[in-house]
């Protein structure tokens, strides 16, 4: 079985890794400049570690619809709804950090479309590949619309 190396998922997956590990090392500068803190301060230290943790527990599951989305539909719109996810992301933690509602609700929409669209894509993937050898979807669209051979691009 001949398989293409999947160069824009393990981009995106490269991306969002390095982008952890900025929010993490971010969350330890605070940490380690402010070791007592005081009011303001140990506010802004815990919305940042709010943000990271909530960063941190939704990221096996981006992983998981990224690449389920990537490998069943199709794999470049899949790294651009990923990329569109981290920029969200960086949005929302820049949001929660520094207490800034509009870019909070701005990151939180962005990354829930994002997550909404890769799951879609993912679930439309795997469908296919599950019911096409039981249903051929070419054979039935042409039977139903004319003489084109192709209507997906999946």
């Amino acid at each position: 079985m001949d398989m293409e190396i999947p160069f824009p998922l393990g981009a995106v997956t490269l991306v969002s890794a390095l982008h952890t590990a900025y929010v993490a090392r971010l969350l330890w500068k605070r940490w380690a400049a402010h070791t007592v803190m005081t009011g303001a301060l140990k506010e802004q230290f815990e919305r940042t570690l709010k943000a990271h943790k909530k960063y941190i527990a939704f990221y096996p599951i981006f992983l998981v619809i990224l690449w389920t989305s990537g490998l069943f539909f199709n794999e470049e719109l899949a790294a651009v709804l990923g990329g569109v996810y981290i920029l969200g992301r960086h949005i929302y933690s820049c949001g929660q950090s520094s207490m800034t509602k509009i870019r909070h609700f701005l990151g939180f929409y962005t990354v829930i479309t994002a997550v909404l669209f890769l799951s879609l894509t993912g679930t439309l993937g795997l469908l296919h590949v599950i019911l096409d050898p039981l249903i051929d979807i070419n054979h039935l669209l042409s039977y139903l619309y004319g003489e084109p051979k192709q209507f997906y691009f999946f």
